[in-house]
């Protein structure tokens, strides 16, 4: 919705709800606050209190010195009231120029810095859990050379890289719009993460050795999810 801005009286500051946005705006005698409508909830709360008439204002914050809309409100006379104007005959003529939707850099951040964020990210996480799959990779060799189980303080740290990488690669999948090698890469790894819960809770802290199949099994879904990644992360994958 069009933000529009309507003057913030002594009173009002008292009265008004705290969901109704505020903007200070540098007038001639210094700054002033302003009432900010930019949702419903807003509107119908102006609306109780009084407020009659809304101006919207050319400008968006935070950027109030850099307008991106242009109105020409026509309101004709008596003497021109019926002239054909735009191929109408009407009373007042309204003409509105605006920015296309993707110029406007204050309500849209920019499609290059977005992906750029998305691949940092996603190479960010990937980098985690490469770390993540080193320390596994050295657990599985523990286990298979005959010991019970790892050091603690391996699957501890193994588990805290492992649940940092997931979480950035969560966060992109549900703020962003991310490959489908990403999407698969986090369902699976997801599961492994699953199944390295379910070694720490049900065999290393109970001093049962864990089972070898269970190892390799965990190892494999974590290992084609890491390759899915990968493949999201400097490849592209597939949007």
């Amino acid at each position: 919705m069009q933000q529009s801005l309507a003057h913030l009286g002594l009173h009002a500051k008292d009265t008004i709800p705290a969901w109704v946005d505020r903007v200070e705006v540098q007038d001639s005698d210094g700054p002033t606050e302003y009432m900010m409508v930019n949702n419903a909830k807003s509107l119908v709360t102006l609306a109780q209190f009084g407020v009659i008439e809304f101006h919207p204002w050319g400008s968006r914050k935070p950027k109030l010195e850099q307008p991106d809309r242009l109105i020409f409100d026509f309101d004709l006379t008596t003497r021109y009231r019926g002239t054909s104007i735009g191929g109408e005959s009407q009373g007042a003529c309204r003409i509105e120029i605006a920015k296309p939707a993707d110029e406007r850099q204050d309500q849209r951040p920019n499609h290059k810095d977005a992906l750029m964020e998305l691949s940092l990210i996603l190479r960010t996480s990937a980098t985690l859990l490469a770390i993540t799959a080193a320390g596994g990779l050295v657990m599985a060799v523990i286990r298979f050379a005959g010991k019970p189980s790892p050091p603690s303080w391996l699957a501890m740290v193994h588990g805290f890289l492992a649940a940092a990488g997931l979480t950035l690669l969560a966060y992109a999948y549900f703020t962003m719009a991310i490959p489908t090698f990403a999407a698969f890469a986090l369902l699976l790894l997801l599961i492994a993460a699953v199944g390295g819960v379910v070694m720490n809770l049900g065999y290393h802290l109970n001093a049962v050795p864990l089972p070898k199949w269970l190892v390799v099994v965990h190892a494999a879904i974590a290992a084609i999810g890491f390759v899915l990644l990968l493949i999201a992360a400097w490849g592209g994958g597939r949007a």
